[in-house]
């Protein structure tokens, strides 16, 4: 750890930002996971890896009947489950989508409040495009090869931000 207990980034800012030259293909939708849905699954975190899997595909399911923009994708197989922990002494782990599939974000975070940040932002050719907010239940699919990061929650957030991803194949 350096100092501050904040941990290294393994990664340089250029050639994470040097891969982000696609304008992101997004789709932003609220209240897919229900507030019920955020409250029963607080402790996704200590999930086992079977238990996350079926939430996900649960999460898929909901998406593609009730989201015009994502019907296509119901039944297609989901890879790369994982539920993220986002705290404010880490740096944040870049994301890169790819053009064969589409990256899910669950947010599961129950009561997460605006101003304590970990807004999720997208880039093209290596700027700012695109700024989306952390919000229970909130969720995003990013169908292109664009890169994006959540930002580190800051130091007045009462708890850390929780997002379930995975990867659904789209053909």
């Amino acid at each position: 750890m350096r100092d501050g207990g904040l941990k290294h980034r393994d990664y340089s800012v250029e050639e994470y930002l040097g891969s982000s030259e696609v304008e992101p293909e997004i789709v932003v939708l609220d209240n897919v996971i229900t507030q019920t849905d955020v409250d029963e699954y607080q402790n996704i975190i200590n999930f086992k890896e079977h238990e996350i899997e079926d939430l996900a595909e649960r999460c898929l399911e909901q998406i593609t009947s009730n989201h015009l923009e994502l019907k296509q994708y119901a039944g297609h197989p989901i890879f790369d489950v994982k539920v993220i922990q986002y705290k404010h002494d880490e740096y944040p782990v870049p994301l890169h989508g790819t053009d064969d599939d589409i990256v899910v974000m669950c947010n599961f975070t129950k009561g997460w409040k605006h101003h304590w940040g970990g807004e999720v932002i997208f880039y093209e050719n290596s700027e700012p495009s695109e700024v989306v907010t952390s919000f229970p239940g909130r969720v995003i699919a990013v169908s292109n090869a664009c890169a994006w990061k959540v930002t580190q929650p800051n130091i007045k957030a009462e708890q850390n931000l929780l997002y379930l991803t995975f990867k659904v194949k789209k053909q």
